[in-house]
């Protein structure tokens, strides 16, 4: 029933801002595809994840969880990551751990800058078939984010691990560099 459900414990962001006083986890939605590869198709992605997710049961314990809404998208692909990597940053901060649905993978990135607005150093794991380091010189995106972040200087990434890599998509270059770098 909807009453034994995370729906019903949920502070849901419709017309007046929930307080973030009691959270302690924050639901942030963002549709931003613009960095995917062309194939990639996040259409109501967000909407079925949360249909998921509140039909749960909830435990005797408050959950603390609220629900911030969804990020539009920016008028570039980069606004919408400085929004994003600045919502995060504010939870944070607030000692509120933000949970993003949705979106494409090199979103990761904005993740990463909220990490390096508040100077604190940030673990990433991730899971995927590929390593995405992408070319240094060409814009972010969904097969470049990791890139991006080991190159950033300062750099705030202490320690990477990935689950599910899929040698046969990688050559051997791959493999050693991020040997190289003890990732």
């Amino acid at each position: 029933t909807i009453a034994d459900s995370l729906w019903n414990e949920t502070l849901v962001y419709t017309e007046n801002f929930p307080d973030l006083s009691n959270a302690r986890l924050a639901i942030v939605a963002v549709e931003e595809t613009r960095g995917a590869q062309p194939s990639f198709d996040a259409d109501k992605s967000t909407l079925t994840i949360r249909k998921k997710f509140y039909a749960l049961k909830k435990h005797t314990v408050s959950s603390g969880i609220v629900d911030l809404g969804t990020l539009r998208n920016g008028n570039k692909h980069s606004d919408t990551l400085i929004a994003l990597s600045g919502i995060l940053a504010e939870l944070i901060r607030q000692k509120i751990i933000p949970v993003v649905i949705g979106g494409s993978q090199d979103l990761t990135y904005a993740h990463y800058l909220a990490y390096k607005q508040l100077e604190q150093v940030i673990n990433i794991a991730s899971v995927d078939s590929r390593f995405d380091l992408g070319n240094p010189v060409e814009p972010l995106a969904s097969s470049s984010w990791l890139g991006k972040i080991i190159l950033d200087q300062p750099n705030y990434l202490f320690n990477y691990s990935h689950i599910a890599c899929q040698t046969y998509f990688l050559g051997n270059s791959s493999v050693e560099r991020m040997k190289n770098l003890y990732l």
